[in-house]
């Protein structure tokens, strides 16, 4: 988590003749775009779109509202989104119930987690990717099944046929897919666990 400092003259004396003017410090939080990472993802596996998720995951030390977030998918060389995060959407820090947030296909139909968000239209291809941006739409996080995918930071995550990619316990981001992610078998979190 980022925090500014930013300072200003509290001016009184136009209201209150007797005020006196000082200077007041305020913190002003910004969540980190190192906080909030794609953490698994699992494109249409041999049941198709009912396995497809992808798993976001809060690694910071506090709260983060991701309320108008979008999560992209890349096709070929294009970016869609595949759903816009609610507004009041908040993960919780690492460690705590919250931390996740699932967003899966409508036909998603794996029991292990209920997804937090369902997108209507759109798959994960295997050869393609997802992206994670802000309500600003600067890009959070992103990771790549293709070298010549845009959501691939520096070289492509791995996967094996109807496998997930996931990051490892700790969240490690080093901003290469290749490092980060491994292919495993899907292992879905939800908000609530």
């Amino acid at each position: 988590m980022t925090v500014r400092w930013y300072t200003a003259p509290l001016v009184l004396a136009a209201l209150l003749p007797s005020a006196v003017a000082r200077p007041m410090t305020v913190p002003i939080t910004a969540a980190s775009s190192e906080a909030v990472l794609v953490d698994e993802v699992a494109p249409a596996g041999p049941t198709g779109p009912a396995s497809e998720f992808v798993e976001l995951r809060n690694v910071g030390a506090a709260s983060i509202d991701i309320s108008n977030w979008h999560v992209s998918v890349c096709v070929g060389k294009r970016v869609e989104t595949l759903a816009t995060v609610p507004m009041g959407a908040l993960l919780a820090p690492r460690g705590q119930q919250g931390e996740y947030f699932l967003v899966a296909s409508r036909y998603y139909d794996d029991q292990q987690a209920t997804p937090d968000l369902v997108f209507q239209s759109g798959y994960i291809p295997a050869d393609g990717g997802v992206r994670l941006t802000d309500a600003l739409t600067t890009t959070v996080d992103s990771v790549g099944f293709a070298s010549t995918s845009p959501c691939t930071e520096i070289a492509p995550a791995s996967m094996f046929p109807y496998s997930a990619v996931a990051r490892d316990a700790n969240g490690t981001d080093t901003g290469d897919n290749a490092v980060d992610f491994t292919a495993q078998p899907p292992d879905p979190h939800n908000s609530l666990g």
